[in-house]
């Protein structure tokens, strides 16, 4: 089942970034929960995009977390003192996940970004409403796209189940 869930979690994002090779290199960004920790994207992911693209062209960050709900990537905007909305901020886990990325795209041109997310069923048990879990990941793709400076970064949503 898992392996099943990785190759179409492949094929979509192959198929959503454009196969063109020139100055630039394509990153992918690999991250979520458990699902994602235990995936080696070694074996089957990284040689399957490196055929795609070129290995000389293709950067691939993994960064999975045990168990943590999506509120732990990016604490989504709660009502604070006074009704105000206060502002969402990524968190710890997010801050991990740069610090993979910042050194392995330093100096070099990314032509795309390919963030495939993975999240566990355990935000199902935990979360309180599905806006919470929309806002939170919706603030982490913002930030993401601040962090790297793009406004087209390609998304790929891998789920385990409803």
């Amino acid at each position: 089942m898992k392996y099943k869930l990785m190759m179409l979690v492949l094929l979509l994002a192959v198929n959503v970034v454009p196969a063109v090779a020139d100055d630039g290199k394509h990153l992918f960004i690999l991250s979520g929960q458990s699902n994602m920790r235990m995936f080696d994207e070694r074996p089957t992911f990284t040689p399957a995009v490196e055929k795609e693209f070129g290995k000389e062209y293709v950067i691939v960050v993994r960064k999975g977390f045990d168990g943590r709900k999506i509120m732990d990537w990016y604490n989504a905007p709660r009502e604070g003192k006074n009704g105000r909305i206060a502002p969402g901020h990524p968190s710890g886990l997010y801050s991990d996940l740069m610090k993979k990325v910042k050194p392995a795209i330093e100096g070099k041109k990314i032509k795309t970004v390919t963030f495939i997310w993975l999240q566990g069923e355990s935000d199902a048990q935990r979360i309180r409403t599905d806006d919470d879990y929309e806002a939170s990941f919706k603030g982490m793709v913002q930030t993401l796209e601040k962090d790297l400076d793009r406004k087209d970064i390609n998304l790929v949503i891998a789920r385990i189940s409803d």
